[in-house]
């Protein structure tokens, strides 16, 4: 209920600053660089839009481009489209997209510290192109399929590379066998690869150790 009302509070926040800056700047305290209708848009302002421009476009039509904008955002704002259900959700989205955007960001930073070690790296050279067999849970010696190593998902290769044992784990196992389809990776490539492996295997754990550590209540509403 709190994180509802600290994201309804942003939400309302968020609007008035829009609000403010997108409508109510006045050519006076702006010291502008374009006034449309009343509102001022200073050089620096426009100049910070203006690097945003796509190749293809001229500086002509791009401030043309720019001006349409600005009658469309204007209008929208006077009939108060930003008050409305669907404008705060899709703050709300924004919101929420870029903050997970920013704590993955974060985490991989944290991340390109761990290395992959030479015996990680070593074998996943030796099995990148080989296959691995995929066991029935439910009958340990029916096998119910044969994959190429790299088509396992990234965690798994990582588990299966460090020879950590999971229940989960026990029904793949590593084989000699050369994978059909599979070309030849080169060394620069292979490493990518093994970085954006050990990246999820550790993204993976982090998930697992918030889920570990929080409170987590899902009521039934089916009981009336």
């Amino acid at each position: 209920m709190r994180h509802l009302i600290y994201i309804h509070l942003i939400i309302i926040v968020f609007s008035a600053v829009c609000a403010y800056y997108l409508f109510y700047d006045t050519a006076e305290k702006a010291n502008p660089y374009i006034i449309i209708n009343e509102k001022a848009i200073s050089f620096e302002a426009y100049e910070r839009e203006l690097r945003k421009k796509p190749y293809y476009q001229t500086d002509l039509e791009f401030l043309t481009h720019f001006i349409e904008k600005e009658l469309i955002i204007q209008k929208a704002m006077k009939e108060r489209l930003h008050q409305n259900t669907e404008f705060s959700e899709k703050i709300k989205t924004f919101f929420e997209s870029n903050l997970i955007q920013l704590m993955m960001e974060k985490k991989m930073d944290e991340f390109a510290s761990v290395k992959v070690s030479d015996e990680i790296m070593e074998k996943f050279s030796l099995y990148a192109q080989k296959t691995v067999l995929i066991k029935s849970a439910e009958e340990p010696f029916e096998v119910l399929t044969e994959t190429p190593f790299l088509f396992l998902p990234d965690t798994i290769k990582y588990l299966l590379l460090t020879g950590k044992t999971k229940e989960g784990l026990k029904k793949y196992i590593l084989t000699d066998n050369i994978a059909d389809g599979i070309p030849e990776i080169n060394p620069l490539e292979l490493k990518r690869q093994a970085e954006k492996m050990k990246n999820q295997y550790l993204w993976d754990q982090w998930i697992l150790e918030l889920k570990k550590n929080a409170d987590v209540i899902i009521l039934d509403d089916s009981k009336g």
